[in-house]
């Protein structure tokens, strides 16, 4: 059975149908590839105190050879996520780690380093050293 074009709205479809077919210029998915570039794997790009950004980089190359890059970036926030590390210049991420030597304490891997002192009856318990630098403040318990 052959259609019957005589009609407008069928017309007016088989139109349509052929100006989407011939202006169409993504390919669609199963004519794509994605490759990774060696740079495809998730990097840190970007890092301070209080965030991350992480960057995913892939190339997508479509039937014809040409190719286009996709980046895919996010960030992740969190309060203390890493310390300056003054040796390196860098930021570097956090740890839960105190280390213990014979005066006390120490826990120095994180954006606020803390001395802890092992006589609980000194004038100064604990030292703080915040990251801007500002007057450390001190602490001890109180009974």
């Amino acid at each position: 059975m052959k259609p019957n074009l005589s009609s407008p709205f069928t017309l007016g479809i088989s139109v349509f149908a052929a100006v989407s077919a011939l202006t169409q210029t993504e390919p669609q998915a199963p004519d794509s590839t994605e490759q990774g570039l060696g740079s495809s794997e998730i990097r840190v790009a970007e890092r301070g105190q209080d965030f991350a950004v992480y960057q995913r980089i892939t190339a997508v190359t479509n039937t014809e050879g040409f190719a286009r890059f996709r980046t895919n970036e996010w960030t992740l926030l969190e309060n203390g996520l890493h310390f300056f590390d003054a040796e390196t210049g860098d930021w570097q991420p956090s740890r839960d780690l105190i280390e213990s030597f014979p005066e006390g304490a120490i826990a120095r891997y994180g954006p606020v380093r803390a001395i802890f002192s092992h006589d609980l009856n000194s004038e100064s318990v604990f030292d703080l050293e915040t990251p801007e630098g500002a007057p450390p403040p001190r602490g001890r318990p109180r009974a």
